[in-house]
């Protein structure tokens, strides 16, 4: 049986933007005055390009993070999560597509920021300033975008030269211990979201529905959907310490909701009721709160 050191990756996303809200302490002076306030008590922020390509750039920075990266794993440390090595071929083929529509929004930008700073000019008045303004090869730059891997830290071959055989193995001790805390926070992260997500699809399927005139009653997203389906998909992957529960978990949803539809959901009374019904199954077999 593989070991959870093989079985998983760290994760580390990092993404740069260029700083377009700028804080302007002239500004929030003459706010001050114009109010008859205390400077202090103002902060006046200026938008310094106003660009199509970097709205799309930091839309595209939340789909990267909260639709590509994040829900292949769950959080580790500060800047890292930890994700199965199964799902790192479905994780470094979505990464590549999103990195190139990333390159092409850049492209984009640099066709728009000259225009953008003349329009500045005008928009910003007596508030513009030229120093606020890099190259547009610096502005370009800024827009970063990198994935990184590392492994957990093995500490089987721990020792350090200078120090004694019994403090190697209270270091290794510690280090261990810590790895171990740190996959256990994960794993109990997976059982939240696996609750929180199922949770929520039964809750709406109660609301949901329609009065007596035929007006709809309640909200519904398709991704409240989409977000139960793709859970079904990868969550015996997310199992990484191979807990009976999660395991029983994912062959419930696998079995009962995994192959539900939005359009099913929203045209039939007795699919909401089976939903719910199942939902409530599932968040009670692991304990949660329904309701």
């Amino acid at each position: 049986m593989a070991t959870i050191r093989e079985k998983c990756i760290l994760v580390r996303l990092k993404i740069t933007e260029f700083s377009n809200q700028k804080t302007d302490p002239k500004l929030s002076r003459k706010l001050a005055r114009l109010v008859n306030g205390s400077a202090d008590s103002f902060e006046s922020k200026k938008t310094l390009l106003t660009c199509p390509a970097i709205k799309k750039l930091s839309k595209l920075k939340g789909i990267i993070r909260n639709q590509i990266v994040n829900p292949l794993g769950a959080p580790y440390e500060v800047g890292l999560r930890i994700m199965p090595t199964s799902l790192s071929d479905k994780l470094e083929h979505d990464y590549a597509e999103a990195e190139q529509q990333w390159e092409d929004h850049k492209q984009e930008l640099r066709g728009e920021v000259a225009k953008a700073i003349g329009s500045a000019r005008l928009r910003l008045g007596d508030a513009f300033n030229p120093s606020d303004y890099p190259t547009i090869e610096e502005i370009v730059g800024k827009f970063t975008l990198d994935i990184g891997y590392t492994l957990l830290s093995d500490t089987t071959d721990f020792r350090f030269d200078n120090l004694s055989d019994d403090r190697n193995e209270k270091l290794r001790v510690n280090i261990e211990s810590g790895v171990n805390t740190a996959i256990n926070d994960a794993m109990a992260t997976v059982e939240e979201r696996l609750v929180d997500t199922v949770r929520h699809l039964g809750e709406v399927c109660n609301k949901y529905g329609h009065d007596a005139t035929g007006k709809v009653v309640g909200r519904f997203k398709d991704s409240t959907v989409t977000k139960v389906t793709e859970l079904a998909k990868i969550l015996p992957h997310l199992n990484l310490t191979d807990d009976p529960r999660i395991t029983h978990a994912a062959k419930q949803l696998k079995a009962t909701l995994a192959t539900i539809t939005p359009d099913g959901i929203k045209n039939s009374t007795g699919e909401r009721s089976r939903v719910e019904r199942e939902a409530k199954a599932i968040v009670a077999d692991l304990g949660g709160i329904y309701g």
